[in-house]
């Protein structure tokens, strides 16, 4: 009898771990896909950050962030995503590995642009009204610089090799040219009125 009540009580608890890995597994969010790709959109209105399988085209999580997200970039490894919020004044830092925000980073004022420098290790923040640019090293997740540029700056890109960051300045209608490793701006070029994007060519003869 005792024994028959011992093997009963074994089954029940079994019965019972499993239940609650299985109820574990339901109720957490799944790891990413190393082998899936996935493309990540701040939604402004909703203060969060939709995450989408490519190969399903579907929203497979969704990332609580500040207010006001406004620009993203991923790092060339793919580990973390760098969020701005704009009216937050921070850059949200997520683990792509667990779509969890590990970090906020103080930056300047109203933070729209974003980009990564993969070689330098760095990620570069538009400011729009403090007119500059934050400078963040990814190892410490800090805002180690502020370099000034033009009026309202928006869009952000950094060329192949990491040597120039390229600012666009929809106030003053430049792009402002900065040096990487110095930290400072080479030139101010005219473009049209209100330039907000910029991207480099492949071949780094042109930004646009």
């Amino acid at each position: 009898m005792g024994g028959k009540l011992y093997l009963g009580s074994l089954a029940f608890v079994a019965l019972l771990s499993l239940l609650i890995v299985c109820l574990y597994s339901f109720m957490s969010p799944s790891p990413i896909n190393s082998h899936t790709e996935y493309a990540y959109v701040p939604n402004g209105r909703s203060d969060n950050l939709s995450v989408i399988n490519t190969t399903t085209n579907e929203i497979e999580y969704s990332v609580d962030l500040g207010d006001d997200p406004e620009g993203v970039a991923i790092a060339p490894d793919g580990k973390k995503v760098y969020v701005t919020n704009s009216h937050l004044n921070t850059i949200s830092v997520i683990d792509t590995a667990t779509n969890k925000v590990i970090a906020k980073v103080p930056v300047g004022d109203n933070p729209i642009g974003i980009a990564v420098n993969g070689k330098r290790g760095m990620v570069y923040a538009a400011n729009f009204y403090s007119n500059d640019v934050s400078i963040i090293d990814t190892t410490i997740n800090k805002a180690k610089y502020h370099l000034k540029v033009e009026t309202n700056p928006v869009g952000v890109a950094v060329n192949k090799n990491g040597t120039r960051v390229y600012v666009a300045n929809l106030g003053s209608g430049t792009v402002s040219v900065i040096d990487a490793d110095a930290r400072r701006v080479l030139k101010h070029v005219n473009v049209g009125p209100n330039p907000y994007g910029i991207a480099v060519t492949p071949d780094e003869k042109r930004y646009m």
